[in-house]
């Protein structure tokens, strides 16, 4: 059985997926099985994947009807063997060297559950994101932080972690935008965090992409908001959100989705704009979401 575990979840990622494929396949640490989840792709997909099939080391499925995304990632996890899982979407790459580190971790400090680092945007636009912490983080203190600053960890292809310590639900279709944080947290709570400061993974930044379709949708101001709510009512992680500064950052977020109403309006998103006018009533944000707005108008008139 191999050690770690690559899922490739993909859908019409013909431009993409060879580069990212021949990543995993270039890796220094070479004990990974690579299993690609097609879901029921329409180009030329399969034209690009069946270039690197006779590699025993790769494992090709493909969905009979497209089953989404969050349901995709969700089935591949199931396929996942190895002791340690590691995504890389189908417009993403890995560094030669990225599974060396990473597993180097995860073999030397057995209460790590996820391990994370520094990526790269390129493509139309290129820039480094890097965490706010570096090396050993408690798994408490990991998802403290991210709930009251941002999802800092990353998204699936610059993280990885045990495969026994996630609680087998996978990914939460509640949330389009956050479901990855999410799943973090859950696997945090039972275990730390190590973050390597470099950048091990690189993600495409093109039109067509996944994060730019939530984004035009609104999906990651809704999920910020709601999930941070989802926590509180729920009492997820009571310590956290009884905290004055959990709830002061869950007011800004209510504030910066109410602050779109404007472009709710202009899209048409009237479901949106009923769920903002809760969020006021809900937060008790009538006044501060007015200042918000009349600042913002201010601004477009200068």
């Amino acid at each position: 059985m191999a050690k770690v575990s690559v899922l490739i979840p993909t859908f019409n990622s013909e431009n993409y997926i060879g580069e990212a494929i021949k990543s995993v396949l270039d890796q220094t640490f070479t004990d990974f099985e690579l299993i690609i989840l097609d879901n029921c792709s329409t180009d030329g997909s399969f034209a690009e994947i069946s270039k690197y099939l006779k590699d025993s080391r790769i494992t090709y499925y493909k969905n009979d009807i497209n089953i989404g995304a969050i349901n995709n990632f969700n089935k591949i996890l199931q396929y996942g063997n190895g002791a340690y899982i590691k995504f890389l979407f189908s417009d993403d790459i890995l560094l030669p060297d990225a599974l060396e580190k990473f597993v180097n971790i995860l073999d030397n400090y057995p209460n790590v559950s996820l391990v994370t680092s520094y990526f790269q945007f390129f493509g139309s636009l290129s820039y480094i994101s890097k965490q706010p912490y570096q090396g050993l983080i408690p798994g408490q203190q990991a998802i403290r932080q991210t709930l009251i600053q941002s999802n800092w960890i990353g998204s699936p292809s610059n993280v990885i972690f045990r495969r026994l310590s996630y609680d087998k639900k996978g990914f939460n279709k509640k949330w389009k935008w956050w479901g990855d944080l999410e799943l973090w947290h859950r696997i945090l709570n039972s275990g730390d965090m190590y973050i390597i400061p470099e950048v091990l993974s690189k993600f495409k930044y093109h039109n067509d992409s996944a994060t730019q379709g939530c984004i035009q949708r609104f999906e990651d101001r809704h999920d910020e908001y709601y999930y941070m709510k989802f926590v509180r009512d729920n009492k997820i992680y009571p310590s956290v959100s009884a905290e004055k500064t959990f709830q002061m950052a869950l007011r800004e977020r209510a504030v910066k989705w109410i602050s779109l109403i404007p472009s709710f309006y202009k899209k048409r998103r009237y479901d949106l704009i009923q769920k903002a006018v809760y969020a006021i009533f809900k937060e008790r944000l009538l006044g501060s979401s007015i200042f918000y707005l009349l600042k913002k108008v201010k601004r477009k008139l200068r």
